[in-house]
């Protein structure tokens, strides 16, 4: 166990992976953070990067961070955002160097996309991903659902009291619905399906409603 002071402002532990725990109440006076070949649940690392100061050196590298949702993400992110990092050879970067696992339990797909690609070395993992399907009638949404990633989604006219899309005829022709622009099965990520209207010509004297 390494008992540290809360006035210590430059925390380098390298190649120490027997190192069981680490007790450090106050880490805002960090300005160098350093961990490297150490155990992964060494340091609550959300804790101390929000605690530390803009423009802090951060070089963690294989890390296990977990948060309760998207925002704790993105507010993690935001701190990165302001901090440089090291290279292995303890050169200056512009940017944080932070590689490893952060776990969360539900986040949409599109936060998992855009923070996915804020930080590529931290890899994302959720005990589900929610995926957006929306399905359009013309321009008109005709029903929303969430969905999770690899589930499917259930036919939008359960949502409708049974009742599918409809087009408004026209002097010259009217529409039936025949279904749906693409699959909404094991869905791969958010998903924006249209409806789809098969085009009859109409016949002389006669309006179909």
């Amino acid at each position: 166990v390494l008992h540290l002071p809360d006035t210590i402002t430059n925390l380098t532990i390298r190649n120490q992976p027997l190192l069981s725990e680490l007790v450090l109440n106050n880490p805002s006076n960090i300005q160098t953070l350093w961990l490297e070949n150490v155990p992964s649940n060494l340091i609550d690392t959300y804790a101390f990067i929000s605690a530390m100061a803009p423009g802090s050196i951060v070089r963690l590298i294989g890390v296990d961070i977990k948060v309760k949702d998207a925002d704790e993400i993105k507010k993690l992110y935001d701190a990165l955002d302001k901090m440089t990092g090291k290279t292995i050879f303890g050169e200056s970067t512009p940017k944080a160097q932070v590689t490893g696992t952060l776990h969360v339990p539900s986040i949409l797909w599109s936060d998992y996309v855009a923070l996915s690609a804020r930080y590529e070395e931290i890899k994302i993992s959720a005990d589900v991903i929610r995926c957006v399907i929306n399905f359009y009638n013309e321009s008109a949404l005709f029903d929303s659902q969430i969905v999770a990633l690899g589930a499917s989604a259930v036919d939008p006219a359960e949502h409708h009291g049974g009742s599918n899309p409809s087009k408004d005829p026209t002097v010259k022709n009217y529409y039936t619905f025949v279904g749906w622009d693409k699959s909404y099965k094991s869905v791969a990520g958010d998903m924006s399906v249209n409806a789809v209207f098969e085009t009859h010509i109409q016949e002389i004297g006669r309006a179909h409603v």
